[in-house]
């Protein structure tokens, strides 16, 4: 398989609360995030698996995605979608 290269997009979101280490956490807003999306929180790159978790703005994601290393996040982390 062949990666394409991933960039930062101009979408972006914040984090409500603290993300920890585990697969879903809250955010302000999820407009314009899919299921597929590469996200990038600090240094880890993520795949969301569903957007608008339970119907709330929550994702549920795979973490630790193209080699980046699971990390925890603080709340107000910034969200970027990546192109």
């Amino acid at each position: 398989m062949i990666q394409s290269p991933v960039s930062k997009g101009d979408v972006t979101t914040t984090l409500d609360g603290d993300s920890g280490r585990g697969t879903n956490f809250s955010v302000t807003g999820i407009t314009s995030f899919f299921s597929g999306d590469i996200i990038k929180i600090d240094d880890e790159l993520m795949t969301v698996v569903q957007s608008n978790t339970e119907g709330l703005n929550k994702f549920t994601v795979l973490r630790a995605q193209l080699g980046t290393v699971l990390a925890e996040h603080s709340s107000g982390a910034t969200i970027t979608k990546m192109a």
